[in-house]
């Protein structure tokens, strides 16, 4: 049986097609096995797996695991993983109770690293709106009252005053 070259160019064609569509589906169906996988880290997985898992998370901006960073936020005894947490909230960018976990965890929190990681998760989420929602204005004015003592806490305070309206003496 003989082709022509442009016969042989079409072949060649479909099968680099057929070839390359099932390399991406087979790649999909990893990625939501990766997806599960993390989520079951993040509260089964050492430190390390747990911070590897809030940085995938960050890079996904994957809004349904939201409860879960919010509890790893919460319950860790790690400031490396608190601090991971408050970052991953913060790239995920959304509103509600991602800013009410981190208020809460400015306020009671003494570390400055976590505490610094938690503003930088307030800013990046409302760092676009014109006007900054209440709770988040509450815990950086708090934060600029009572947890400024360390150097670069109270250097971002000091730059986030003006765009937050952070107030000095609430």
């Amino acid at each position: 049986m003989k082709f022509s070259r442009n016969s042989l160019a079409i072949i060649a064609f479909v099968t680099f097609a057929i070839v390359s569509s099932s390399s991406l589906i087979a790649n999909s169906s990893s990625e939501a096995k990766t997806s599960e996988q993390q989520k079951v880290l993040l509260s089964t997985g050492t430190d390390q797996e747990r911070i590897d898992a809030l940085v995938f998370f960050a890079k996904e901006k994957d809004k349904t695991v939201i409860p879960a960073i919010i509890e790893v936020l919460k319950d860790t005894d790690s400031s490396k993983v608190a601090s991971q947490a408050a970052i991953t909230l913060g790239r995920i960018g959304e509103k509600g109770e991602s800013t009410t976990a981190l208020k809460e965890k400015i306020l009671f929190d003494e570390n400055p690293e976590v505490v610094y990681s938690c503003i930088l998760g307030l800013f990046n989420i409302h760092k676009k709106d014109q006007e900054v929602d209440p709770t988040a204005k509450e815990a950086l004015s708090f934060a600029y009252k009572n947890k400024n003592k360390d150097a670069f806490v109270a250097d971002i305070l000091e730059k986030l005053k003006a765009k937050f309206a952070i107030e000095e003496n609430s």
